[in-house]
């Protein structure tokens, strides 16, 4: 939702201003703003526990997303995808060895 609107009207690196949800409970408390690390790169949601967060101390989250950024994303998470992500011959074998080729929902359903 909120990250395609902010795609379009902005460019520039930044952040929007915090969102506090408090529908976890009142110990779960989060507070979430979108990020551009970049200019002309993907926005991102930056999440905090608590509600409580000044602007430096987002600047400071900031500055040092961006000096281990990739392409305007943090190197730690595109790392983590990258480890993590399952081909579709990965998957084609998996499912194969599970007996799962006929389940509605594999992937042969989407063509």
């Amino acid at each position: 939702g909120d990250i395609f609107y902010y795609n379009h009207i902005t460019k520039s690196a930044g952040f929007s201003k915090l969102v506090v949800e408090k529908k976890y409970g009142h110990d779960k408390i989060i507070a979430s703003t979108f990020v551009r690390l970049s200019e002309s790169t993907p926005i991102i949601k930056l999440e905090f526990l608590g509600e409580e967060h000044s602007e430096n101390e987002i600047k400071d989250v900031l500055n040092k997303l961006y000096k281990n950024s990739v392409g305007g994303y943090p190197y730690a998470l595109k790392l983590a995808h990258n480890n993590c992500k399952i081909s579709d011959k990965e998957l084609a074998k998996m499912v194969s060895l599970l007996g799962l080729s006929n389940e509605i929902g594999s992937r042969e359903v989407l063509g």
